[in-house]
């Protein structure tokens, strides 16, 4: 069978690559503006869900300088659409496979995040998850230095919020303990 992208292939092909959304592997402005939309959407969605099903109360174990609910979703307002745009440098510095793909385990990691920590109330999974998290964001970041450096300082912020999450959930799950 030729190896002609636009021609459809069964997906038990060795070649097939399943491309729902292929606007998103655009190295060009749709692909920018389509990969941030996604995310600014989905970062709404989750912020709706978290405030709408009142998640978003402040723990009292938790730390003092953890800012407010409010804050934090705010932040994430932001590390969504990085997170997109560090996909769109890899799409524009023709990343392989493997690194978009792991581009969206680590923005599902984080989109999920609220729904596996029992609505933001398990301390133990939540600090579990911010560790394994920042251990993948990390891990892409270095990853990325040498072939993509913008898609590697797209991923700083996260990588600096992850570990400031990281510590406030230590705390957190330090005082819960004991």
């Amino acid at each position: 069978m030729p190896s002609d992208d636009r021609q459809l292939r069964d997906a038990s092909d060795p070649g097939y690559e399943c491309r729902m959304l292929p606007i998103l592997d655009r190295p060009d402005r749709r692909g920018l503006v389509a990969n941030v939309a996604a995310a600014v959407i989905i970062v709404g969605i989750l912020n709706g869900l978290i405030f709408g099903l009142g998640w978003q109360a402040n723990s009292q174990d938790a730390p003092g300088f953890l800012p407010p609910p409010i804050v934090i979703g705010l932040v994430w307002c932001a590390l969504f659409p990085c997170m997109a745009l560090a996909r769109w440098e890899l799409n524009r510095v023709n990343g392989t496979r493997l690194d978009k793909s792991w581009m969206i385990v680590l923005f599902l990691a984080c989109a999920f995040y609220p729904f596996y920590t029992a609505g933001l109330n398990n301390d133990l999974i939540g600090e579990v998850a911010n560790i394994s998290i920042e251990v993948i964001a990390v891990g892409l970041a270095a990853r990325y230095i040498g072939r993509a450096p913008r898609a590697t300082a797209w991923l700083v912020p996260l990588c600096l919020w992850l570990g400031f999450a990281s510590v406030a959930g230590g705390f957190t799950l330090a005082r819960s303990i004991g």
